[in-house]
């Protein structure tokens, strides 16, 4: 069952030519105050069927706006009338009415999957370049044009994406999806989709599913480039970024995560202006750093390390910290003493800069996600920044960076 809207005009040998051949069983009449009497008077009495009918009258039909917000506002409600459980006519003619009323049809469809029709001719007056004559009427039917115009419509998307909107554009996706029937613009557009959630699942730390369905969406690249070939930047830089995704070990505490919450954390600050969210990360990252660093290399657990571990230099300010008998559990300050005091190049290096370092964590103490009232600020979380990087040995070029679209 299909459903029609369609634009009515001074002629109705256009309208008439369509509800022929197209025979729809449920129609709704655009039409302006005075072309309105021609549905009854005119356009039904010739089609040789009787469809179930709905009306919206446009107020001013020479204002393209007025038309689409009556377009808008009052087809879902006929729809709804008429017993029809989707808000847009399949079909969309525009033909009929002023050139503000066509526009206005093919604008408020513009939002909706459906098909266009227009109705050209053979033949027309003044020479050709007049209104059709009657009797030579041609349907031209175009495809849903979302089928075609969808990639650009994902501009927005991909934007966000660089900004680090990662299921905003993912939304956007979905949306744009919606309104597409080919398969391939669709195929498109679901992997677009996949691959945006991938990075959402990694962008908040769901690891296990970033990698798994950021490694099942990229087989189908090749696919995808052949329609889209411009993706294949993004896929290339997206196999980068999965390989070291796939370096994470999932569920414990790893200097691999500690470097990817300080991509976190540079992306939050230098894409969205976070800065109360990058220092958070930063302050984690350099915890689970002397956290690994002590457990790996000194096989010394902060959360549940015994006192024979620790120096007899330091066991006495050591005994502060235990827990539940002889437990000793201890933080990011004590964990870097610590390591300085087994000899550790991290250890040591951190403790050179004690004073500083000590002035850097005071400032996140004193944030609003710390324990204070004071917003983070650029130049909080540069300083922050700066120390963890010094503290895993990199630079901030080495980490490694999502994906982003040319």
């Amino acid at each position: 069952m299909k459903t029609l809207l369609i634009s009515v005009g001074g002629s109705p040998d256009p309208i008439i030519k369509v509800l022929k051949e197209k025979k729809p069983e449920k129609v709704v009449f655009f039409t302006s105050q005075g072309s309105r009497t021609q549905v009854e008077e005119k356009i039904l009495p010739e089609i040789g069927y009787f469809p179930t009918t709905g009306h919206v009258v446009t107020p001013d039909h020479e204002d393209v706006g007025k038309c689409t917000f009556e377009l808008l506002k009052n087809v879902p409600e006929e729809m709804r009338k008429l017993g029809v459980e989707k808000n847009w006519p399949e079909i969309c003619g525009y033909t009929g009415g002023t050139k503000a009323m066509s526009a206005a049809v093919v604008w408020a469809a513009s939002r909706h999957p459906c098909e266009l029709i227009y109705v050209g001719g053979i033949s027309r007056e003044k020479e050709g370049i007049g209104i059709v004559k009657s009797g030579s009427e041609k349907i031209v039917c175009t495809e849903n044009p979302w089928n075609q115009v969808a990639w650009y419509e994902t501009a927005l998307a991909r934007e966000l994406f660089n900004r680090g909107q990662y299921a905003n554009a993912a939304e956007i996706i979905s949306s744009v999806r919606k309104r597409v029937t080919d398969s391939e613009a669709g195929r498109v557009l679901d992997w677009l989709k996949n691959m945006f959630e991938a990075f959402y699942a990694w962008d908040t730390f769901d690891h296990k599913k970033a990698n798994g369905q950021l490694g099942k969406t990229l087989k189908d690249q090749s696919l995808i480039q052949i329609s889209r070939p411009e993706l294949k930047g993004f896929c290339e830089q997206s196999e980068v970024s999965l390989k070291f995704l796939k370096s994470i070990p999932p569920g414990k505490a790893s200097s691999e995560m500690a470097l990817d919450l300080l991509a976190n954390a540079q992306r939050r600050a230098e894409l969205e202006h976070k800065y109360e969210d990058a220092v958070a990360r930063c302050y984690s990252a350099t915890e689970k750093l002397a956290k690994v660093q002590l457990k790996d290399k000194w096989t010394i657990d902060n959360s549940k390390a015994r006192l024979d571990q620790i120096p007899e230099v330091l066991r006495d300010e050591y005994r502060h910290y235990v827990e539940g008998g002889e437990v000793l559990k201890f933080g990011l300050k004590a964990s870097f003493k610590l390591l300085a005091e087994l000899g550790d190049p991290m250890g040591i290096a951190y403790m050179k800069q004690e004073a500083e370092n000590g002035k850097i964590l005071g400032q996140r103490n004193e944030s609003i996600l710390g324990h204070g009232s004071k917003p983070v600020d650029r130049k909080n979380f540069n300083a922050f920044f700066k120390m963890a990087l010094s503290v895993a040995g990199v630079h901030r070029d080495d980490l490694i960076p999502f994906p982003r679209f040319s």
